[in-house]
């Protein structure tokens, strides 16, 4: 089964292709206003270092979220088309499970953390359960208190990785440091290498979608979402 995973949640897009239980092929640009530019010269690109042809194709894997709201609707909109194009099902990877799977195996729980500004980050606990990851906490978007405190009250050590690392790093350390057996791991983006993985044991589950019911993991609405809001209500209540 050979699968082209999409990853355009940050500000780093990547495109990968996995294929017998492996990854053949990866390519990374960290450039986020140009995801739009970027996303079909690369996919191309790891076609060729893989040496498949598309027609090989079993399905396609996209992180759905959360993240970025543009990076996110770029990189579902060109699953939706090449799913449409080549007719196979998408598998949608949450963003922070794929991260996740980048230390799998790890005995202690794993924190995966995108910063989601605002005061907030996207946020989900994850541990390794024979063999399987396990979802402990939900994805959320909530304050790095909240987070805290979610993780003071839940058994076993913890390791964080993601891009907000750096902005509660002394934070996290000086709040749950109990819980921190070793230093923050230096993993910072979401990989297509794990959403094509995990999108491939999806995919041979039978999990796969139709390029019509796929939809974006966004958790909380878009600042102009918010904004809107505000205004209309104010109108609407006067």
């Amino acid at each position: 089964m050979y699968v082209l995973g999409i990853e355009t949640a940050t500000s780093v897009a990547s495109i990968a292709i996995a294929g017998k239980d492996a990854v053949l092929s990866e390519c990374m640009i960290n450039e986020k206003r140009k995801h739009s530019i970027n996303l079909l010269p690369m996919i191309e690109n790891t076609f060729k270092s893989a040496g498949i042809e598309p027609t090989q194709l079993d399905g396609i894997a996209v992180s759905i979220g959360p993240g970025s709201f543009t990076g996110l609707r770029i990189g579902i909109a060109v699953a939706k088309i090449l799913s449409c194009v080549w007719n196979i099902p998408i598998a949608p990877v949450s963003t922070l499970k794929a991260m996740a799977y980048q230390l799998y195996g790890c005995k202690d729980m794993i924190c995966p953390m995108i910063s989601a500004r605002r005061n907030e980050v996207y946020t989900a606990v994850y541990t390794t359960d024979k063999g399987q990851m396990v979802n402990i906490q939900h994805p959320v978007a909530v304050s790095i208190e909240q987070i805290a405190s979610i993780l003071s009250d839940k058994k076993g050590n913890v390791v964080f990785l993601g891009d907000a690392i750096e902005l509660y790093r002394h934070y996290l350390i000086n709040t749950i440091s109990d819980k921190i057996e070793f230093e923050f791991n230096t993993v910072i983006k979401p990989s297509a290498a794990s959403t094509a993985l995990l999108g491939t044991v999806e995919l041979k589950q039978g999990r796969g979608v139709l390029s019509v019911n796929l939809k974006p993991e966004y958790i909380r609405l878009s600042q102009a979402e918010v904004k809107w809001n505000e205004k209309h209500k104010f109108v609407h209540s006067t």
